[in-house]
């Protein structure tokens, strides 16, 4: 299957669907420019009834070009955009980006599931979410004003590089990124306090909000699920802390180095935003932390 920019005479070879819902279809392909793979993000607005969530959703594409091309400046863990469009005619957004390497992060953990955390699992799973934070600084030094709003383990790819033995880790779908508020915004369980409507929080946009969707993910690492607010989470009404935190299993306690996993969990994930470390200093005690 092919594709056509009309405006530029770019073609694009769809070969592979790797993502579908309603009304947004994502392929792997190839462009006419050296042949090189690609990501081809199509946007069917034409599929919706209601006209004004159209047009909204078509602006909030056309925003993720925007934020897209500001933070491949920052880095080079986020897609940059090749290519970009609209078809009035048949009613799509086209967006053409470069392919991530490796898998995304929920995959991973789908086949990496496991009944007991071995030392060496928790030390790839803090390595991986020490990974996460450098990229989403990188961002904030110079871009201060985005902030993604919709972490989540789909978001993420990882990929494992044998030549620098180190992890890799790539942010994507930067779509509600440039939006003016941050209530209902995200995805259920990685929404911090202040996105879900939390009493006492404060309506800030700020990175400290994609800080707490980083602790709710460690802790799917580590937990296998992700804690809830009102079931693992649980605050006195007019109070601004947490009065229930999650619990960590008995056996992963008995892991050397867990416990100051544990704080820095805590940290990211506190009730009142500006409780929250900077990525700077999640970085610094995470790679201070010696696991087993």
């Amino acid at each position: 299957m092919y594709l056509k920019n009309v405006s530029n005479s770019k073609i694009y070879n769809l070969e592979e669907e790797v993502y579908e819902n309603p009304i947004t279809k994502v392929w792997c392909g190839r462009g006419s420019f050296k042949n090189s793979k690609c990501f081809v993000k199509i946007l069917n607005y034409g599929e919706l009834v209601d006209k004004n969530l159209a047009r909204e959703l078509l602006f909030q594409a056309q925003q993720e070009v925007k934020v897209l091309r500001k933070v491949s400046e920052c880095s080079k863990l986020v897609p940059r955009v090749f290519d970009a469009w609209d078809d009035p005619k048949n009613k799509c957004y086209t967006i053409v980006m470069s392919l991530v390497p490796g898998i995304s992060l929920r995959m991973w953990l789908n086949s990496h599931k496991k009944e007991r955390l071995q030392p060496k699992d928790v030390f790839v799973r803090k390595c991986i979410i020490t990974q996460l934070c450098e990229v989403m600084r990188d961002i904030s030094k110079r871009q201060p004003a985005i902030v993604h709003r919709d972490l989540k383990p789909e978001n993420i790819h990882v990929n494992f590089n044998s030549k620098t033995r180190r992890w890799e880790v790539y942010v994507v779908d930067f779509g509600v990124t440039a939006l003016n508020h941050i209530r209902n915004v995200g995805t259920v369980y990685y929404q911090a306090p202040e996105q879900v409507g939390k009493k006492n929080t404060r309506v800030c946009i700020s990175n400290k909000t994609d800080i707490f969707a980083i602790g709710q993910i460690f802790y799917e690492m580590l937990l296998g699920t992700p804690p809830q607010i009102g079931v693992d989470y649980l605050v006195e009404s007019g109070q601004n802390q947490w009065k229930k935190l999650p619990e960590i299993s008995n056996y992963l306690l008995q892991i050397s180095g867990m416990d100051r996993i544990i704080n820095v969990l805590e940290s990211m994930t506190c009730y009142n935003l500006y409780d929250r470390p900077t990525y700077e200093r999640i970085i610094t005690n995470l790679k201070n932390i010696k696991v087993g």
